[in-house]
C-alpha cells in the first residue's frame, strides 16, 4: 500500500476513504478484502486502476 487514509468532507456516505496500492487491480482487490473493516462488513471496496503519467504523482517514501 502506497497511501490510505479517510475523507474528512465527504457528501456521499458510501465513500467513507481511499488505499493506493502499488499492484494489480487483482491483487489490490485481495488486499482490500482481508481488512478487517470489509471482512465486518463495514466497507464495500470497489477497486478500480488509476492511470496518470509517469513522475506526476510523488508519494514520500514510494520510489
Amino acid at each position: 500500500m502506497a497511501a490510505a487514509g479517510p475523507f474528512r468532507d465527504g457528501m456521499d456516505a458510501t465513500l467513507s476513504g481511499l488505499c493506493i496500492y502499488r499492484v494489480g487491480v487483482e491483487e489490490a482487490r485481495q488486499y482490500a478484502a482481508e481488512d478487517p473493516a470489509v471482512q465486518a462488513g463495514w466497507l464495500d471496496p470497489e477497486a478500480l486502476t488509476w492511470w496518470f503519467r509517469a513522475g506526476e504523482v510523488r508519494l514520500p517514501g514510494v520510489p
